[in-house]
């Protein structure tokens, strides 16, 4: 007898059994006889392939650039014209095997994310590689719980698709695999997606564009900012590692400033959407200050032609791009304040102070694995600059700020809705016990965080050695983000 159980068998394989000749040895009365054995027996056979089984491809629905939820988030039409795509959220298609149909749990294999090619020429030529994330769609709130009617493959594609060009849009073969789903479990590595190609032709002009600098030309102050910004209309990247800005310093007080006549400055791109942030950083990498500007001293920063490129098209690149500032002697005196509070999610609100008049700048910086939806001033949504910060109009009364953040890192599952959580291919469970919340199942190596939905780390515990259960104390009335090892669970007290 072959024991076969716990084998695994590869589909559409060809399999042989072998037992070898007088490989059995025959006992009579606790005596062997050399003379007997067995002949060689050979048994063939072959594993039916993933069609012939009754399975198909994993296929996707319809396509639409923005959030699948939003009425007004137009569907996407293969092979139709734009200029950009933003997010394009493809719903989730349900799986048919044998005439049955699934809702099925996907997998995404990392190795496979979504490519985006630019084909004009009829090759294949990368331009941009993106991640493809799961996300829940539909939902509304049962209990403190969301509870999704359908999900999505949502691609941050945040991308200008250049005039005269085609571009393809693929999400690999492989990408997408089936797991989980009733008498498929062991199939999850060979039921996956056909490549799905979305194709794109390209509207935007192929112009460089400056919608504007942070530093208006001929500019008077006493010292000077920290980064010179231009903003560019498109997601430009530089040229390569050693690209900097050029730095000159003239006039009747040039000694003594910014390491003599000229110097070199270094340069980073943040992009936003369909923006490109150019930072020159002119702070002193020494000390960390900024560079003083003497009164009639002129300075002027240039980024030379060619530095900042399209990528796949690098004959997009820019003219040169230059900004003097001019010294002025500086002038103290005390500011009138207006008061600024900021609100993080509804629940957390801090006070700050900022001159009259003028605009308030803060970073807004969430913990690991947070991240920032939105942050508003009144109605107004304010945007990140390239150094992560977040500026307001000049502000003369007393202003309140709002935050929105949300967790993007790993659930943990809740499969029954019963507000008991597990961490997959783990023993741990997350759940509340009166005003406790209980995680059981850990040791001491398992690391517990306890954070507020404003993003606020309430507390940080390990299980005691002998012990698998934590009991963790909160207030109630509110909603929390536990996190065990990475793994996140929302519990409502």
């Amino acid at each position: 007898t072959w024991d076969l159980s716990k084998f695994q068998f590869e589909p559409a394989t060809k399999y042989i059994l072998r037992k070898k000749a007088d490989d059995i040895t025959v006992w009579v009365n606790g005596k062997s006889q050399p003379a007997y054995g067995n002949e060689e027996v050979i048994i063939n056979f072959t594993t039916p392939s993933v069609e012939e089984l009754g399975c198909t491809p994993i296929t996707v629905g319809a396509a639409k650039i923005g959030n699948y939820d939003d009425a007004s988030s137009p569907e996407f039409v293969n092979g139709g014209t734009y200029a950009n795509i933003s997010d394009l959220e493809i719903k989730r298609a349900e799986y048919v095997y044998n005439g049955n149909t699934y809702k099925p749990n996907l997998n995404f294999n990392g190795d496979h994310n979504s490519l985006i090619y630019d084909v004009t020429d009829g090759d294949r030529k990368l331009v941009k590689e993106l991640e493809i994330f799961y996300a829940g769609r539909g939902g509304d709130h049962d209990g403190g719980i969301v509870i999704y009617d359908y999900g999505v493959f949502s691609i941050h594609v945040n991308m200008d698709f250049l005039q005269e060009h085609t571009y393809e849009i693929v999400i690999p073969k492989g990408a997408i695999r089936l797991s989980n789903t009733p008498e498929l479990t062991n199939m999850y590595n060979y039921i996956m997606n056909d490549e799905i190609v979305y194709t794109v032709k390209g509207a935007t002009p192929t112009v460089f564009t400056v919608d504007g600098c942070s530093v208006e030309n001929n500019t008077e102050m006493s010292a000077l900012p920290p980064a010179i910004v231009w903003t560019l209309h498109g997601a430009y990247s530089l040229k390569n590692s050693d690209v900097t800005a050029n730095g000159k310093s003239t006039g009747t007080a040039s000694s003594g400033a910014l390491y003599g006549d000229t110097y070199k400055l270094p340069i980073t791109i943040q992009k936003n959407g369909y923006k490109s942030h150019v930072a020159v950083h002119l702070i002193k990498p020494e000390t960390g200050e900024n560079r003083a500007i003497r009164e009639g001293e002129i300075v002027t920063i240039t980024i030379p032609a060619g530095s900042i490129v399209y990528p796949g098209e690098e004959s997009l690149a820019n003219p040169e791009l230059t900004v003097s500032v001019k010294g002025i002697k500086a002038v103290l005196r005390e500011p009138e304040m207006v008061n600024v509070n900021l609100t993080v999610n509804g629940l957390h609100t801090t006070a700050h102070q900022s001159p009259k008049g003028k605009a308030y700048t803060f970073n807004f910086a969430p913990a690991s694995e947070w991240i920032v939806e939105s942050v508003k001033h009144g109605d107004k949504k304010l945007e990140s600059n390239a150094e992560g910060q977040f500026i307001t109009e000049p502000l003369d009364a007393d202003a309140d700020l709002t935050a929105e953040l949300a967790y993007n890192g790993n659930w943990a599952v809740d499969e029954e809705n019963t507000g008991i959580w597990t961490v997959p291919d783990t023993e741990i469970r997350i759940y509340k016990d009166d005003a406790f919340i209980i995680v059981d199942g850990v040791t001491s190596a398992n690391a517990i965080s306890v954070y507020n939905v404003a993003g606020m780390l309430i507390n940080t515990t390990n299980a005691t050695d002998g012990n698998d259960r934590v009991r963790i104390t909160v207030t109630p009335g509110q909603i929390y983000i536990v996190i065990v090892d990475g793994v996140a669970a929302k519990i409502q007290m």
